[in-house]
């Protein structure tokens, strides 16, 4: 690790060298602390964050970094503002007087300390509320100096990276984390040195918690798992109903991601409440003291949360990173499809774990290589890829692998540094549990309705979002093919309560949908349900001024390839979606 020396760092070691004189060259160590601060949500709380810096900063934080939501809403509206501090006394939670506060405060108390600002969904508010557009470019960036998303500080120097995951938008729930997002982060862990801190400061939270609910998030969680030296903060949900405040998890331990709340995922990384800095609920004014030890070529991280009186509130955690950081202990491989009678061999494999390559897929049928154009119904196939990681990252003798989700048949360290991996599936399943995506829907037939990866069924399901109550269905987990042309379900059971028959009433492209009998209903109160009647017809097809439910109709008989959407008629869902056991963002 690099080590960036300030002048407390550099009287430090001046009486190291004069005490060396008087002790063993062996008692000497190289080594380096560097301390930061993490809170967020101030809402304005200047008087907070005020009483905690100086509770909390004798001069020793290189940075205090701060998870978004600011103020209660920026006020900036025009490009002549930006220029200016507001002094209204009546906005005093406006983000652009309070970042105003905090910087003046900073500059004349701690020269040596640098705020970094992440963007939160108020972030992106101006005066009654209202969403202000490109705040992140228009507003938030001018005023904070930081970007909503990036890195934040100079790793070369630091020896650690702070980057910024700021809110997409200003939506409270679902909380998105954006495909571009993903991808511009992944780019740069991939360029990160591995055992150096990489800190991600993230307005929103992974897990499902304070009944918000969250879109990629299990993605986000996919791609960080292949990164030990990963230190994950959020914000956003600091009320009474969160779990998890003040809570900080390391590898090994679980969370349910906020898109799949009937799963829970397994981290590789460590992830930690930011706390809240904000006023008016069940903890207010704390923030969290990042020690990070670099002992050459080996780090350490210790986190422990502070008050405004400077006390620590429970007990601190500390990650050993040393030269594990470029070791990857578990690895995903998705995307192939289970074999199924008269179905040609998927060859095509994807992977879940950041630095992480596959090779095509080979199958196998009794450790022989097989080599024909079509499986045949009865037998058992064996999968088997050959995965090679990238960067400095590498694979070790412990490294496990999973397939589809499920633990891998077996793992082999080649002496190349390649990991082969194998699975042995089941015996390919009749035809009829394999669909095909289609582009229209026919009288009678049945098809398969996917949403997130996921299979709408029969079972009633009850939750709630932030705002209203609701009922929705259940869902079951098919395999789909890398190319997401077709999926297959894994035993009858799933197929029969996962495949809908969609009959005419009559009228244009309208359509009421069943499975078993029983008939999907939509209604006002909120709810989707089955029900004994086809009083609920659906479209297919564009429905202006609803709200849509976005969907890929895979079907048992036709073989077209275009993603479909599926139109609610007599029922608007805000932010309509189907996700694991519930359907999400309702009302």
């Amino acid at each position: 690790m690099k080590r960036r020396f300030g002048l407390k760092a550099l009287a430090v070691l001046l009486t190291v060298m004069m005490l060396s004189a008087l002790l063993p060259i062996t008692v000497l160590a190289d080594s380096a602390t560097t301390f930061i601060g993490i809170t967020s949500d101030v809402h304005g709380s200047y008087t907070n964050i005020s009483t905690w810096l100086s509770s909390n900063n004798d001069g020793s934080l290189e940075y205090v970094v701060f998870g978004g939501d600011i103020g209660s809403m920026y006020w900036k509206t025009s490009a002549a503002e930006l220029d200016t501090i507001s002094t209204n006394t009546s906005y005093a939670s406006d983000g652009d007087q309070t970042v105003g506060k905090i910087n003046d405060l900073i500059d004349a108390q701690y020269p040596d300390t640098t705020p970094v600002y992440t963007m939160g969904n108020h972030d992106w508010y101006i005066g009654s509320m209202g969403v202000y557009a490109n705040a992140d470019t228009l507003s938030f960036q001018p005023i904070t100096g930081c970007a909503r998303t990036g890195i934040q500080n100079d790793p070369d120097s630091d020896g650690f990276t702070i980057y910024t995951l700021g809110a997409a938008n200003g939506n409270s729930s679902p909380c998105l984390f954006s495909e571009d997002d993903i991808a511009d982060l992944e780019t740069e862990l991939a360029g990160a040195d591995p055992g150096e801190p990489f800190f991600i400061i993230s307005h929103f939270p992974l897990h499902y918690g304070s009944s918000r609910t969250g879109q990629n998030s299990s993605e986000l969680i996919d791609l960080l798992n292949g990164y030990p030296n990963v230190f994950f903060f959020w914000g956003h949900n600091h009320h009474s109903g969160e779990s998890l405040l003040n809570t900080i998890k390391v590898a090994g331990d679980t969370i349910v991601p906020s898109d799949a709340t009937s799963t829970t995922k397994t981290l590789n990384f460590t992830y930690a409440n930011s706390s809240h800095m904000g006023s008016g609920d069940s903890i207010n004014g704390t923030g969290v003291l990042v020690e990070i030890t670099d002992n050459g070529d080996a780090s350490s991280v210790t986190l422990t949360y502070k008050d405004m009186n400077g006390s620590s509130v429970g007990s601190s955690v500390t990650v050993d990173l040393g030269a594990a950081g470029s070791e990857i202990s578990a690895v995903a491989v998705t995307g192939i499809a289970s074999p199924a009678a008269d179905a040609a061999p998927d060859t095509d494999a994807a992977v879940s774990t950041g630095g992480v390559t596959a090779s095509a897929v080979s199958w196998l049928v009794g450790g022989v290589p097989f080599t024909g154009a079509a499986f045949a119904e009865g037998v058992a196939y064996t999968a088997q890829v050959t995965l090679t990681a990238t960067g400095s990252r590498v694979f070790t003798a412990s490294t496990s692998a999973t397939v589809n989700g499920k633990e891998a048949t077996s793992v082999t360290l080649n002496l190349d540094g390649t990991l082969d991996v194998t699975y042995d599936f089941p015996q390919a399943a009749e035809s009829s549990l394999t669909y095909t995506k289609v582009s229209s829907v026919s009288d009678g037939h049945q098809y398969a309705i996917v949403i997130d990866s996921v299979a709408m069924n029969n079972t009633a399901q009850t939750g709630s979002t932030s705002y209203y109550s609701y009922v929705g269905l259940g869902y079951t987990v098919p395999v789909i093919s890398s190319d997401g042309n077709t999926l297959t379900f894994d035993s009858a059971d799933d197929a029969e309560a996962a495949t809908w028959t969609f009959e005419t009433t009559g009228n244009a492209d309208e359509w009421v949908i069943s499975n078993e009998g029983s008939y999907l209903y939509a209604s006002q109160s909120r709810s989707l349900t089955l029900d004994s009647t086809s009083s609920t017809p659906w479209t297919f097809g564009t429905l202006n001024g609803n709200s849509q439910l976005y969907s890929t109709l895979y079907d048992s008989t036709d073989d077209e390839d275009v993603t479909c959407k599926l139109y609610l008629l007599q029922i608007h869902f805000r932010h309509a979606q189907l996700v694991p056991t519930e359907l999400a963002g309702c009302g």
